[in-house]
């Protein structure tokens, strides 16, 4: 079985894919988004959220270095919405992921103020 970490980064480099081949026109992957690629791999693959990660734009804790952060959210903005024709499966996982982070944190906070 694959696990989340693995499906994010297989969703991340498609992404950087999509944008250098339809943005940038690039038929090989540039140096830099490959770079871009390992740093996101890294990144996820030293989360301290563990099995309970949420999306990296609603995570309070930003591991991101800025430039790389600043590159993968333009990247991310372009792609995002053309994500659901090139990859539909990858584009509902996430939104299923958002939504089941967000109703929980809810679910928490509501109980807590219930006390």
């Amino acid at each position: 079985m694959t696990s989340q970490k693995d499906l994010d980064k297989k969703t991340v480099e498609s992404m950087i894919r999509l944008y250098c081949k339809h943005q940038l026109k690039a038929e090989e992957l540039p140096v830099k988004y490959q770079e871009l690629i390992h740093y996101a791999n890294y990144r996820l693959d030293h989360c301290c959220w563990g099995k309970e990660k949420p999306p990296c734009k609603d995570c309070p804790h930003h591991c991101y270095a800025p430039e790389q952060r600043k590159e993968i959210r333009k990247i991310m903005k372009w792609t995002g919405p053309r994500m659901l024709f090139w990859s539909p499966k990858a584009a509902f996982r996430h939104l299923f992921q958002v939504l089941r982070i967000r109703i929980s944190r809810r679910f928490k906070h509501a109980t807590r103020t219930d006390r």
